[in-house]
């Protein structure tokens, strides 16, 4: 077996479509759905809208709008006094295709990570529809059509 390659995280955030965060190990929140939809990567910037729920005695939506810059070669982005953890973060398709990230994905997020916290499931794709009404996808209204006929009075 060859080591598992590490992801260009630069190349993975290029996308247009949502990113979720599927597992965390983060303890220090209680946040749920969090999903980053970019909207400008130049060079070693990126912006992007942050938005999860809360969750407290009610869920609460937050949408925040981020700045980040790539500044080290493993594309880790700059931070300062934030303990590491690790996350699974998954492209909003394949989660609306398969429902969750692969085995083998999750295997090795479950070797590196240990221990983590499910934060995603597919109720949560609610939140980009509200965040980012121009990603909705509109479809017309159509006639439901049944395999039988009703023949009930």
């Amino acid at each position: 077996m060859t080591e598992l390659q590490r992801p260009n995280s630069t190349k993975f955030l290029s996308t247009n479509q949502p990113i979720w965060t599927y597992n965390t190990t983060n303890k220090w929140n209680n946040y749920w759905c969090v999903v980053d939809v970019r909207e400008r990567l130049q060079k070693e910037n990126i912006e992007y809208q942050h938005t999860y729920y809360v969750k407290f005695p009610q869920k609460q939506k937050v949408s925040v709008e981020m700045h980040g810059a790539f500044k080290y070669q493993n594309n880790l982005v700059a931070s300062k006094k934030v303990k590491p953890w690790h996350e699974l973060r998954v492209w909003n398709s394949f989660l609306l295709k398969y429902r969750r990230p692969t085995i083998t994905c999750q295997h090795y997020f479950n070797l590196e990570a240990k221990q983590g916290r499910l934060v995603y499931h597919p109720v949560c794709q609610k939140i980009i529809y509200k965040a980012h009404p121009a990603q909705q996808k509109t479809v017309p209204a159509q006639r439901q059509q049944l395999p039988f006929r009703n023949t009930s009075v």
